[in-house]
């Protein structure tokens, strides 16, 4: 009799942590499981510079975005991606899973938003198009574009940076700066200078700059 409950007793138990691993494993994945509270459009959220990533996971779960922090804090401990979250804006769209959510703030995949600069805007006309779109502000657009620094940088002889942003569609996260998106206008303006005139690199910085002036008259 004895050795007929033994057996008996291991099958007991070892059908008990089956039954509990697959609970843990549906409890996981109940968890991970989109919310069904985002609507279609999705969910713009911000990750505010140096905030902590369970500071960031809290705040998903009170705005119903996630169904566990306990669970993304988990993941990052897991994947060894606890300071890895990054700063920025983020579109949360109703299919997205807890994990799917976490590895997009850990890339860095923000929402952008589109400019497209046409050709003959001014600076001031651009510097509106960024303020609208509330990317910049017109006055710090303008205030980098006039700076001596960027100038400098760049071996524009003007007082300003007009006619060196080229007419493109970009495409600019929220916090973005106004340094990084002169910047971005410059550096695409010789990128396809070069393309489209090979020569021009044989040019001093005046003599580009009254081609410049000329083009733009």
């Amino acid at each position: 009799m004895k050795l007929f409950k033994l057996p008996m007793l291991l099958f007991v138990f070892l059908l008990f942590l089956v039954v509990i691993g697959i609970g843990g494993v549906l409890a996981v994945a109940i968890l991970n499981s989109p919310t069904g509270t985002v609507p279609e459009k999705g969910v713009l959220f911000r990750v505010k510079a140096g905030e902590s990533s369970e500071r960031v996971f809290l705040r998903l779960e009170k705005e119903h975005l996630i169904r566990s922090s306990l669970l993304m804090r988990i993941i990052a401990r897991l994947s060894g991606t606890e300071t890895d979250v990054k700063s920025g804006n983020y579109r949360i769209t109703p299919e997205l899973s807890a994990l799917e959510i976490h590895a997009l703030f850990v890339s860095g995949r923000q929402e952008m938003e589109r400019i497209t600069v046409k050709e003959g805007w001014t600076l001031n006309r651009i510097a509106d198009e960024l303020a609208n779109k509330k990317l910049v502000s017109k006055a710090a657009f303008l205030a980098v574009a006039r700076s001596p620094q960027i100038r400098e940088r760049y071996r524009i002889p003007g007082k300003n940076v007009e006619g060196y942003l080229f007419p493109e569609t970009y495409y600019f996260p929220q916090d973005v700066s106004a340094e990084a998106v002169i910047t971005e206008m410059i550096e695409t303006f010789f990128l396809k200078l070069k393309e489209i005139k090979p020569d021009a690199a044989s040019l001093t910085p005046e003599a580009l700059y009254r081609r410049v002036i000329i083009a733009s008259i």
